[in-house]
C-alpha cells in the first residue's frame, strides 16, 4: 500500500471557512472525508486534483478518492449571496 502525507495551507479569505479532514497516512485508492463547518446561507464547490469526488459536491463534507503518486490539491469555494471565499489544501501524495 502506498501512503499519501497532506500538508494544509492556511486557510484564504476571512477565516470563518477551512477545510478538516486526514492529512497523513492517507492510502491510494481509499477514500477520505474532507470538510468544512457549514453556515447557513451558504454552498460549497469544491476542486480536487490528484483524486475524484466520490460524493458530496455542493454540501459542506466531500469524499474523496486518492488516484496515482504525484501532487494533490483540495479546494473549497464557498459560496453567499455576497462573496465567494476561496480555501485551499495541498500537499504531496506519495512518490
Amino acid at each position: 500500500m502506498e501512503e499519501i502525507e497532506k500538508k494544509i495551507k492556511p486557510p484564504h479569505g476571512n477565516g470563518s471557512h477551512y477545510i478538516e479532514g486526514q492529512t497523513s497516512a492517507l492510502i491510494v485508492g481509499e477514500s477520505y472525508s474532507y470538510t468544512c463547518v457549514p453556515a447557513d446561507g451558504y454552498s460549497y464547490w469544491w476542486t480536487v486534483l490528484g483524486g475524484t469526488i466520490t460524493s458530496g459536491q455542493e454540501t459542506a463534507t466531500i469524499n474523496v478518492t486518492w488516484g496515482d503518486p504525484g501532487s494533490g490539491v483540495i479546494q473549497m469555494n464557498v459560496i453567499s449571496d455576497i462573496v465567494v471565499v476561496d480555501t485551499g489544501l495541498g500537499g504531496n501524495k506519495p512518490k
